[in-house]
């Protein structure tokens, strides 16, 4: 994009878009390596997703001093149905901030799996005695006390799923239907539900609060909706529309 390289007129919201918009690039430059097997390239790779990962924390230790305040955990228990999800709730100042914060964690997750797989592939292992430079080091570094009540620099992928779906409940509360469904969103929601154990209880709460465009139903075959293809698993639209499917058969 032509105003790419000019950071001085992007907000925070823009700095957090670019890092995203190349973990999409990374992704794709980890399914090339893997297809050919190409050693080298592949730690040359491993070098450029940590650097991303270290730009992301960068990221959220710039923004977390301005915005520390504008959240608290509250006492509040979630339900899917009957079934109990949640025990507290998160409450933002605002909804652009909770948006903001699911996307930081979407963007964490997608970083942390790229990781996985190409220490999975590497035969290495997560070492908190590693350096912090290193990608054994991020993935061991479970916990982030200082950033509560928020997973911060956690590498705990399910906490950091489950804090999205509690962001995502206070969303749902303060924000208009047909914007929860919105592309933004959904990509958020598919990485927390790719996350999770399909038969955990969050993930259930994922797939009872996804809402689908309203054509979606009309059109159920297989292939049929392109923009899920985009979304990083694509599982939580495939399963949602499952769901829609048996309630439209009843």
């Amino acid at each position: 994009m032509p105003w790419q390289e000019e950071q001085s007129s992007k907000d925070q919201s823009d700095l957090l878009m670019d890092i995203l918009c190349d973990v999409a690039c990374h992704q794709a430059e980890v399914k090339a390596c893997f297809a050919k097997i190409d050693h080298h390239r592949i730690l040359e790779v491993k070098a450029k997703v940590v650097a991303l990962h270290q730009k992301l924390d960068v990221w959220w230790n710039n923004w977390w001093p301005l915005n520390k305040n504008f959240c608290h955990k509250q006492d509040s228990m979630l339900y899917s149905g009957e079934e109990k999800v949640f025990t507290s709730s998160l409450e933002y100042g605002n909804v652009a901030s909770a948006y903001l914060v699911a996307t930081y964690n979407t963007t964490r997750i997608l970083l942390l799996f790229l990781l996985q797989i190409l220490l999975k592939n590497n035969g290495s292992k997560t070492n908190l005695n590693s350096s912090p430079h290193e990608a054994e080091y991020l993935l061991a570094r479970r916990s982030d006390p200082i950033h509560q009540p928020l997973c911060g620099l956690s590498s705990d992928i399910q906490a950091l799923a489950r804090e999205i779906c509690q962001t995502f409940e206070y969303c749902n509360r303060m924000s208009e239907p047909r914007y929860t469904c919105s592309f933004s969103c959904m990509i958020a929601l598919d990485t927390a539900y790719s996350s999770l154990d399909p038969t955990s209880p969050e993930a259930r709460w994922i797939l009872s609060r996804t809402r689908l465009p309203t054509k979606t139903l009309h059109t159920l075959e297989a292939n049929s909706v392109l923009a899920i293809k985009t979304l990083p698993s694509c599982q939580l639209m495939q399963d949602a529309k499952k769901n829609l499917w048996r309630a439209h058969c009843r």
